[in-house]
């Protein structure tokens, strides 16, 4: 899950929205200037009056459907309101996204050397949490790719798992970004002191200089 980003993205209510609505729509053709957020991705986007700016609302966008946003409403303490037609809808900097990448760091380690095939086996490496972050995303590689089977990595915290469906490299491959089945994470806050370990359910075959990233979001 992470958070999206395009630059002088701004548009206008093409309809108004009550405090309770879950979607909005800006206006014709304006929807291309946003992200669209796919498996559970998002981008935060302000909500404030055409005419003067005296409140605002924060709303998280989860999904977008040419010019129709799939929101969250109240986001980094706003509150859900009513907004007219022709009120502004913007992706701006947001005290929170600034806030979450102050300090945050990727974690990159190397599970195995760069010479000999990896083999299966648990806590292949720990280490403990530096700082406080929010995983975003994981990611493996391989120097040499596996001849058979697939290698699959686990990553736990304080012992227990952090993925609902693990992190894997393809027979053939060398990253996780093209495997068939997509990890999925069931955790993702870090704190101060966790331990965090790594594991090589599967090793394939003659897989050699595997490597395991967390992104920070």
């Amino acid at each position: 899950m992470a958070q999206l980003y395009t630059n002088n993205a701004e548009s206008t209510l093409a309809s108004g929205i009550d405090n309770d609505d879950t979607t909005l729509t800006v206006q014709s053709g304006h929807g291309a200037k946003f992200p669209s957020p796919t498996n559970g991705d998002y981008f935060l986007l302000t909500l404030t009056q055409a005419a003067s700016e005296s409140s605002w609302e924060i709303v998280q966008v989860t999904a977008r459907s040419s010019d129709t946003l799939t929101i969250v409403r109240a986001q980094e303490g706003t509150s859900a309101a009513s907004w007219l037609s022709g009120d502004k809808a913007e992706l701006r900097i947001t005290a929170g996204s600034l806030t979450k990448y102050e300090g945050a760091n990727d974690i990159a380690l190397a599970l195995s050397d760069e010479f000999t095939a990896i083999t299966a086996g648990t806590g292949k490496i720990t280490i403990r949490v530096l700082r406080a972050m929010t995983i975003a995303a994981v990611r493996a590689s391989l120097t040499t790719a596996s001849t058979s089977g697939v290698v699959t990595v686990d990553i736990n915290k304080n012992g227990s798992t952090i993925l609902s469906t693990k992190l894997t490299i393809d027979q053939g491959e060398k990253t996780s970004l093209t495997a068939d089945v997509p990890y999925a994470l069931s955790s993702t806050a870090l704190a101060v002191d966790d331990e965090l370990s790594f594991d090589i359910d599967t090793p394939g075959a003659n897989a050699v200089g595997l490597k395991v990233a967390l992104l920070a979001g």
